[in-house]
């Protein structure tokens, strides 16, 4: 961004090199430029005035930007700049490109000069403020800048602040400057020749250049600071060069080392670092691909983006295969391997911008609340980022807009899992049981038409009706439907018979499910195994299908177990239990799905399937990991409205219903949604002793 801006600023001064454009009488001669400062331009004198108190405006670049946001004097003549006393702030690209600029006089309130602020004047022979902040470019590429004066009061220099400032010779710094940004005098060759000091130290100890020829070169300790791009100065004709330096050894006074300071020295090969170093700024070895001769000391807390990158030091590390790789005290610099789901060890005290790049990643989990994490440690914003309540590992979420997960929260409900004697069907996806076509009756197929289902399936030979099965299992356990509205004298799913009622109860549910939800597989099993987790706390079972070599199949997954188990060579450490309709009435150990908890390979043993991991599509490929009753009863069965009071759902009111009825009042009993309707005679929502007194006055035929 930097370069195109001075790019564009470049190609904007040949447009105006010849001076600004005179003041028409349509144009104003003043306006505003602050909340309350106002500017007047005076045409016989080509003096611009701004008086006021407190910050100017920022301004846009006039070359990219629209023209609401250029500056109200863009084009004209100005010679002269007065800014009066009691304005604190110049605002970005405020005078950038006033190429007939050659007097400014700045007031001593001035506390910030703006990015590109005063960039190509190109006719400004002298500069002098006491402002405490000069922002990026502010005075970058006046080619006729002699001298700069910055007065006691100024604390920073931004960067490439005087860049391309090829005439400037004498530059006065105050001890009062604490720092001196990036390339903050990239291409001053005129002073950089004048300098006669090895090391160019300027301001509150802040090495500026480095003039030596060394290729061992020792940083005095009267440095405190090192300003980036300090080791890359400008040759005669003007164009940087690298310093052929080979090792550098940096004092105890040097706590941090900037960004980009040592970018791109190829030369180098060690470099000695301090103990009383705490932080590395981002690419500030990027670059110096021989770099190998490096220790981080424990006292470094912070490391920058890319800081090492491209070293061979970096590169040998990596080449360890190490699935940590570990510096100075508890610093997390980089995370290797395949895993899915990544535990930081209570060892490591905080996470390096960049450490953890894997896209594969789907979790990384905290267990440590204090872990300092630095900005862009997971550079995946779709990485679930997991730890306590209130830690920063929450917070970085919130700050990235990435999902938390609480890792001592557990869903507080009953246990969802399946009972194969009462939670399943009794018969199985056979056409010994469903014949060679899909049955459906005539006012199941009509509901579907209406809503706008896919019927095409139920034109054709049958082919499995898995899909059904499964989708309404999950729908039962979950108490959408009650068995009784199946059959009458049914207590549970396993109670009922397969009549041609309940067939195309179930084909109804097969049109409509069993599609692939396009989402990435390791979404997809991440999703499942957080599923499985908290069955027995109250999720619900969900519809897991995969792909077969022709075809699909549909199951319920119910359960999850750690353990270890061979198949075919390969080893598992975790298996999702599964209810398959193929075989309803058993649990089978080969219908189970294992997992390698690390890299997601996993095996279906009974279908003879492997898949490795991060496989895109092809046999075994997971489709659909479900349990949303949203979507699985998107297009709700058409059962009847239970008659009020029928809570057994046998089309009648008995004393079975009160019975019923009673056993739910003293926790004996569960009802289904429907259940709770047909039970709920207040019509308050709610099922209490009143419920059971009106039935019991309906049963009795007293009025209520």
């Amino acid at each position: 961004m930097k370069k195109l801006l001075s790019a564009l600023c470049a190609a904007g001064i040949l447009l105006l090199h010849m001076g600004g454009i005179p003041v028409s009488a349509e144009e104003p001669s003043s306006g505003k430029c602050g909340d309350n400062i106002t500017w007047h331009y005076d045409a016989d004198t080509a003096a611009l005035t701004l008086t006021g108190t407190g910050a100017m405006y920022d301004y846009e670049n006039w070359l990219i930007d629209t023209p609401s946001e250029y500056t109200p004097w863009q084009y004209y003549d100005i010679q002269q700049l007065t800014v009066s006393e009691g304005i604190e702030a110049i605002g970005n690209f405020a005078f950038s490109a006033c190429t007939s600029l050659s007097s400014v006089s700045l007031p001593d309130s001035l506390r910030r000069i703006g990015d590109y602020a005063f960039a190509y004047c190109l006719r400004l022979k002298s500069f002098e403020t006491s402002a405490s902040e000069l922002g990026e470019s502010a005075v970058s590429g006046c080619h006729s800048l002699e001298t700069i004066k910055l007065k006691s009061g100024v604390e920073s220099i931004g960067d490439s602040c005087f860049d391309s400032d090829t005439a400037l010779s004498v530059i006065d710094i105050p001890k009062t400057v604490t720092h001196i940004g990036w390339n903050a005098f990239r291409l001053c060759t005129k002073w950089y020749q004048a300098q006669t000091d090895e090391f160019i130290i300027e301001g509150d100890g802040i090495l500026c250049q480095y003039k030596g020829s060394d290729l061992w070169a020792t940083i005095p300790e009267t440095v405190k600071q090192i300003a980036a791009g300090a080791f890359t100065p400008p040759n005669a004709d003007g164009y940087e060069i690298y310093p052929k330096i080979t090792r550098l050894d940096i004092p105890s006074t040097v706590h941090s080392i900037p960004p980009h300071a040592f970018e791109g020295i190829q030369s180098l090969v060690g470099v000695e670092l301090p103990d009383t170093l705490e932080s590395i700024g981002e690419k500030a070895f990027s670059g110096c691909t021989s770099l190998s001769n490096l220790n981080i000391p424990d006292s470094v807390t912070s490391i920058g983006t890319d800081a090492f990158d491209g070293t061979k030091w970096l590169n040998d590390l990596k080449s360890s295969k190490q699935e940590q790789i570990m510096v100075g005290d508890g610093l997390l610099l980089l995370m290797q391997g395949d895993q899915k789901i990544i535990t930081i060890d209570d060892s490591v005290k905080a996470v390096c911008s960049n450490a953890i790049l894997n896209k594969q990643i789907l979790e990384v989990i905290f267990n440590e609340p204090e872990t300092i994490i630095n900005p862009n440690a997971v550079t995946n914003k779709y990485v679930v980022i997991a730890g306590t309540a209130g830690s920063t590992a929450e917070q970085y979420a919130k700050e990235n807009g990435m999902t938390f997960r609480d890792i001592n929260a557990v869903p507080d409900g009953p246990d969802m899992t399946l009972d194969f004697k009462k939670d399943v069907w009794q018969f199985s996806n056979s056409s010994s049981y469903f014949g060679s076509t899909y049955y459906l009756t005539d006012s199941d197929r009509a509901h579907l038409e209406a809503a706008g289902a896919d019927l095409s399936i139920i034109d054709q030979a049958w082919g499995g009706s898995c899909g059904g099965m499964a989708t309404t299992v999950i729908l039962m356990k979950n108490g959408v439907f009650s068995p009784a509205q199946l059959q009458a004298d049914a207590e549970s799913l396993s109670d009922v018979a397969l009549t041609d009622a309940v067939r195309s109860f179930v084909n109804y549910y097969q049109c409509t499910q069993g599609k692939d939800d396009y989402e990435p597989q390791r979404y997809k099993i991440y999703r499942m195994i957080r599923l499985a987790k908290n069955i027995p706390h109250g999720e619900s079972p969900f519809l897991l299908t995969f792909a077969l070599s022709s075809g699909s199949h549909a199951t319920v997954g119910y359960g999850m177990e750690s353990g270890e188990w061979t198949f075919d060579d390969k080893k598992y450490d975790s298996r999702i239990l599964i209810w398959d309709p193929n075989f309803p009435t058993e649990f089978r150990d080969d219908c189970c799905l294992y997992f390698d908890s690390e890299t997601y390979a996993y095996c279906l043993p009974h279908y003879n399937i492997t898949v490795s991991a991060n496989v895109i599509d092809g046999t075994g490929v997971i489709m659909t990991v479900s349990n949303d009753l949203g979507i699985l009863n998107a297009y709700q069965y058409p059962f009847a409205a239970a008659e009020r009071g029928d809570i057994n759902l046998d089309s009648s009111v008995t004393i079975a219903d009160a019975v019923l009825l009673t056993r739910f009042l003293t926790a004996q009993a569960a009802l289904s949604d429907v259940q709770m309707q047909a039970a709920d005679l207040t019509g308050d929502s709610r099922i209490t002793a009143a419920d059971l007194t009106l039935l019991k006055r309906q049963l009795t035929g007293k009025d209520a």
